[in-house]
């Protein structure tokens, strides 16, 4: 004999109410007076541990459960989405997942940068001398409107302060590298490609479309003039 009002019986064995209700035990478990569904046959602690679409059983990620095949648990207990299949360490990298493409961080100053030029294929923009390798290498050239609105969620393109902090927070000597590291791409203007390996040019976002430029083994950073948004130029992009 047993208590209904405690307990039920389910083929022929007897089992204790989970919160006053019925269940069955064979696909199902109680935890914290809730019913929960088994995983693979198995109970567990739902704050502890998720079920995946495929039946196993894994540590939550922070408090949150994720798809492991598509996505990954960072060492800061952040879930991130894989960048082409694959994990990767957010501190360093950042995936674009436009495209899938990865780009090196740094922090300069207060502020994180990508540390590699962009190079998101996206209507007027262009590869130097129109060769993928260039892109490989420099990134994309791309015109004002394009690169004005290019940098992936979550970040943007530069505006003076931001160059002008970075410029100064990222001053290298005899002892240290600049964390920047500017690669010059050269530029697009009047359908001719000038000076890679020579001069960068980069885009600021400011009403008047200016430029900062760094020419090859040389320090120090200009800002140029560009009031009607000529050409097409690199593109860095600063996070949110």
């Amino acid at each position: 004999m047993y208590d209904p009002s405690k307990k039920f019986c389910r083929s022929d064995e007897t089992y204790s109410k989970c919160g006053g209700k019925e269940y069955d035990p064979a696909e199902q478990f109680c935890v914290r007076d809730e019913v929960q569904k088994k995983c693979g046959g198995n109970g567990y602690d739902p704050l502890e541990k998720f079920c995946t679409a495929s039946g196993e059983l894994r540590d939550k990620c922070g408090n949150d459960g994720y798809d492991p095949e598509k996505q990954f648990c960072s060492a800061d207990s952040t879930v991130y989405d894989k960048c082409n299949g694959s994990e990767y360490d957010p501190e360093k990298l950042f995936c674009d997942t436009r495209d899938n493409k990865t780009y090196k961080l740094v922090k300069i100053g207060e502020q994180v940068w990508m540390a590699e030029n962009l190079n998101y294929e996206a209507k007027n923009s262009s590869c130097y001398n129109n060769k993928p390798e260039s892109c490989a290498k420099y990134g994309r050239l791309y015109d004002w409107n394009t690169a004005a609105k290019v940098c992936p969620r979550g970040w943007h393109l530069p505006n003076g302060k931001e160059w002008d902090n970075m410029a100064s927070a990222d001053a290298p000597s005899k002892k240290s590298k600049s964390k920047f590291s500017a690669l010059p791409g050269g530029y697009l203007l009047k359908n001719k490609f000038i000076d890679a390996g020579k001069e960068g040019k980069w885009w600021e976002a400011s009403k008047k479309g200016d430029l900062r430029s760094l020419k090859n083994n040389s320090n120090k950073w200009t800002q140029d003039s560009n009031r009607n948004k000529f050409g097409s130029h690199s593109v860095r992009c600063v996070r949110n």
